[in-house]
């Protein structure tokens, strides 16, 4: 009992040093527009190697394209890719919960 109660203190005191640690990194939120950098946008009619734009067709086809993978790659980000084979393995039931089931569940996938 004395050991189990050791460990826990234990590992109290590590994640609290994990905690604080973390903390520390973690960049606060900026209220102040005064200190938000310099940015000016792209322009729209420019592609990415700076020729300009000519017509419609090559706005559909090359530089929209560009504008989109720019907010995938700044704003929206990209959605994760799709799991492999997804396993569930049942780790324990209970018969009812007043009208409900109640299952633990793990699951893993590659």
């Amino acid at each position: 009992m004395l050991k189990q109660k050791n460990i826990s203190l234990i590992l109290i005191i590590i994640s609290s040093i994990c905690i604080i640690a973390a903390s520390k990194n973690y960049k606060k939120a900026n209220y102040n527009e005064s200190r938000v950098p310099k940015y000016v946008l792209p322009d729209p009619l420019l592609f990415s190697d700076g020729s300009k734009v000519s017509d419609a067709r090559s706005w559909l086809d090359r530089r929209r394209p560009e504008i989109l993978k720019l907010f995938e790659d700044y704003v929206y980000g990209r959605p994760p890719e799709k799991p492999g084979k997804i396993l569930f393995k049942v780790l324990s039931q209970d018969k009812h919960v007043g009208k409900a089931r109640v299952f633990c569940l793990s699951s893993t996938w590659n």
